[in-house]
Formats: structure tokens, C-alpha cells, sequence
């Protein structure tokens, strides 16, 4: 075997060798997603509260050790029909604004649990 021959195996040796321990690294770890892009999901009773040149929309969350009411912004006609029943609704949340606002979620999906609330 000559000299050039054994250093062109070598160097595809290293070659392979180099090529192999990069596709045995992990791919880097993806950024948490911003706050915004979060995913919530609220159970309680949806109700109706009037006000403004548009009704408004709460869900009380029943769940904890106090019940906590959120603003629901969403599809108007969806959340007239489900007035006064229980749901699941999730979505992404926003911080209150105001000193006495309750926070806001920007609902995408909502699951009808029953036609009544549970007192």
C-alpha cells in the first residue's frame, strides 16, 4: 500500500468518524413559549352580564377554594347559547386591567359538560 493510498484512508477514516459523532448529537432544545401562546383551561358556569354597547361574558371556575370569575372573549352567539351551563372552555389568558377586573380569556375551544351549574 502506498503512502498516498493509507493517507487517503485516513483521511476518509476521519471524515466518517466526524460526520458520525455530529448525527449523534441531540438537536438543540426548543424556547419555551412566550406566556401568550399558553394553553388554560377553565371549568365553570358561563354567565351573561350586561353593560356597555356589548354584553359581556363570565365564567365562574367553581374548582378551588373560592369560586373565580374570568372574562370569556369569544364568539358572541356561542356564548349566549351557553349561558347558565357548565363548561370547559380553554384558551389563552390575559392579565386583568383595572383595579377590579377579573382576567380575560380568549377562548378557542369550548366543551359543553351540562345544561345546568352546580350550586
Amino acid at each position: 500500500m502506498t503512502t498516498r493510498t493509507a493517507s487517503a484512508f485516513a483521511l476518509a477514516a476521519t471524515v466518517c468518524a466526524a460526520t458520525a459523532a455530529l448525527a449523534a448529537q441531540a438537536p438543540p432544545a426548543k424556547p419555551a413559549p412566550p406566556a401568550t401562546d399558553r394553553r388554560f383551561v377553565l371549568i365553570g358556569c358561563v354567565s351573561r352580564q350586561s353593560g356597555g354597547s356589548a354584553p359581556s361574558f363570565v365564567l365562574t371556575d367553581t374548582r378551588g377554594a373560592k369560586p373565580v370569575p374570568y372574562r370569556l372573549d369569544g364568539d358572541q352567539e356561542t356564548l349566549t347559547y351557553h349561558v347558565g351551563h357548565y363548561v370547559e372552555v380553554a384558551g389563552s389568558l390575559s392579565a386583568p386591567s383595572g383595579a377590579n377586573a377579573n382576567p380575560t380569556m380568549k377562548v378557542s375551544s369550548l366543551v359543553y359538560i351540562s345544561k345546568t351549574c352546580p350550586k
